[in-house]
């Protein structure tokens, strides 16, 4: 795999992640949004919303004066004071509202017996298409045969292809339309080198694409090498996964070659064999999920095997099938 197909996955992974974050972000601030219009729209409505006087009764919602009830002398003292005079013009009461017309009274009829609801028919599995090559448009990955793209057919299908001096190949097994939706280069999250020569450090260069600067790299470098003399050492053995794509790409660029990396001990590994399970299509999710990956027969190095299986789950599969697919993985250190 060149170093310009590695880094612009590393940069599209990159891209995606700062995009489901602005996209979060974007989405919490419309829904406050939201909750703020909805709540002016539908709040309460107070004293100050209404125009002109505000007349309060107290007692039955007809307006009826309760005090007489409660406070009997302020009721009689009133009876004493004299009524005021009626008014010289009183106004003329209102006219009462006229009756409508040739009204026209609707009968009333049965409730209507709503329809017994039918079985919803089950969704019709849709997959994304197959191809049997390799996108002539698409940049080039580094690997040889069908590592990446829509590839599969029916029946026993076999995949193979190489990276970084590594060989692959995968097994599906059973009928209907299968294949693999992504392949991840798997090298990059293997264990990465215990020592480096300063060659390397000083080699170091920026991002084909310029976006990383050869010092933001050298940076990221000593940040989990320490130096020692002439040679860099690893900080700490256990790297976690999602740094070792980038410590990768920075060794590559100062001149490390992949074919003969450390953990490759002089080819004496062992190929490994994962057995898996690929679940049918799910239309909820759009998806193929992997049922179950399991080692059959390991490198003779724990670290390593556990680097392939993780490297394996980052990639993902189709299954045209309404059934689970057994197959097979093998991963050769040429």
């Amino acid at each position: 795999m060149s170093s310009m197909a590695r880094e612009t996955f590393l940069h599209r992974e990159e891209r995606r992640r700062r995009g489901i974050a602005w996209g979060s972000a974007l989405v919490l601030y419309l829904l406050a949004g939201l909750a703020v219009f909805l709540q002016g729209l539908l709040g309460r409505e107070t004293f100050s919303m209404n125009p002109g006087p505000i007349q309060i009764r107290i007692g039955t919602p007809e307006g009826l004066d309760e005090t007489s009830r409660v406070l009997p002398a302020l009721k009689a003292a009133s009876d004493s004071t004299p009524a005021p005079a009626a008014p010289a013009n009183p106004p003329p009461p209102p006219a009462p509202e006229p009756k409508a017309q040739n009204s026209i009274e609707v009968p009333k009829t049965a409730p209507l017996t709503p329809a017994k609801p039918q079985a919803p028919a089950a969704p019709e599995v849709a997959m994304p298409p197959t191809r049997l090559a390799k996108d002539p448009g698409a940049p080039d990955s580094g690997t040889t045969g069908v590592a990446s793209g829509f590839v599969g057919g029916t029946g026993s299908t076999s995949l193979k292809g190489s990276e970084a001096g590594n060989a692959f190949e995968t097994n599906l097994g059973g009928g209907g339309s299968i294949g693999r939706a992504l392949f991840v280069p798997i090298y990059l999250y293997m264990p990465l080198p215990l020592v480096v020569p300063d060659s390397i450090y000083k080699g170091i260069k920026a991002s084909p694409d310029g976006f990383i600067t050869r010092e933001n790299r050298q940076l990221q470098f000593r940040s989990h090498y320490e130096q020692a003399g002439d040679r860099w050492r690893l900080s700490k053995a256990d790297v976690a996964y999602k740094d070792r794509p980038g410590l990768w790409a920075v060794l590559e660029s100062g001149g490390y070659d992949l074919s003969q990396a450390d953990y490759k001990r002089g080819n004496s590994l062992r190929p490994v064999i994962l057995d898996f399970e690929l679940n049918p299509y799910d239309p909820v999710t759009k998806s193929v999920s992997l049922k179950a990956v399991e080692v059959r027969s390991g490198s003779g190095d724990t670290q390593v095997d556990e680097a392939v299986v993780y490297g394996f789950r980052q990639g993902s599969y189709s299954n045209g099938s309404q059934k689970v697919v057994r197959a097979t993985f093998t991963y050769r250190f040429d």
